[in-house]
């Protein structure tokens, strides 16, 4: 029961979302010479990316730490017998920073799950 409700919030979300999108395209639309869909498309993603912000910037962060992190090669290092201590300090180092981006990102998931079943 609990899914039907989220999914029921959801759908209204969605639909007063895209209300309001189309009522800002028809005042857009009469001192606009720009196609309505362009204009509807670019309201609909600005007001998606808005209201998602704080999980998109979690994911980037994850990302750029996971990419920081595999940037390092400490296998190919070890493998050719160069891998010191400075490179597993190093690698310590890039893992804590993965994994704080990584918990960010699940609490930002979370608030979201939470405020959608609300």
């Amino acid at each position: 029961m609990v899914f039907a409700s989220t999914t029921s919030n959801r759908h209204h979300a969605t639909r007063t979302t895209v209300q309001c999108v189309l009522g800002e395209v028809s005042r857009i639309k009469e001192n606009s010479t720009r196609p309505r869909f362009s204009v509807a498309r670019a309201l609909l993603i600005r007001q998606i990316m808005a209201n998602h912000q704080a999980f998109l910037d979690a994911f980037a962060e994850a990302r750029r730490t996971w990419d920081d992190l595999v940037t390092l090669q400490p296998d190919i290092l070890a493998g050719a017998g160069r891998l010191d201590k400075d490179d597993l300090a190093e690698l310590e180092r890039r893992v804590g920073e993965h994994y704080d981006a990584v918990q960010t990102l699940a609490t930002v998931l979370e608030s979201m799950w939470v405020a959608e079943t609300r």
